[in-house]
């Protein structure tokens, strides 16, 4: 499904503004049409809630940045990099049953 910036705002509860800010930052990059309008799809739905996540234990959107976009995500040794690596496997387990949850609800 596609969603305008409104609508993905919207459904997220996450502000125009925002989106527009990590579009600015090359964070969350909307699809474009060939006529320039940009839209969501329900891919950016798992893309945002990691970087929620993310945001969530501390990391600076220049860190889920840096390691989010290569798949690295936490390339840190220390053990409390370790613990919140744990944290956020368990917290993105969850925010995922919740927005597959939602998602099927509004099906």
């Amino acid at each position: 499904m596609k969603y305008s910036i409104g609508q993905f705002a919207k459904k997220t509860g996450v502000t125009v503004r925002t989106l527009r800010y990590y579009e600015e930052i090359g964070l969350l990059i909307p699809e474009c049409t060939k006529t320039n309008r940009r839209f969501y799809c329900d891919s950016h739905l798992s893309s945002l809630q990691k970087i929620i996540s993310l945001k969530y234990i501390g990391l600076s959107l220049e860190k889920i940045k840096k390691y989010g976009t290569c798949g690295k995500v936490f390339c840190f040794n220390d053990k409390s990099w370790r613990r919140k690596e744990r944290n956020l496997q368990i917290l993105l387990k969850r925010s995922t049953m919740r927005w597959q949850f939602l998602k099927n609800k509004k099906n």
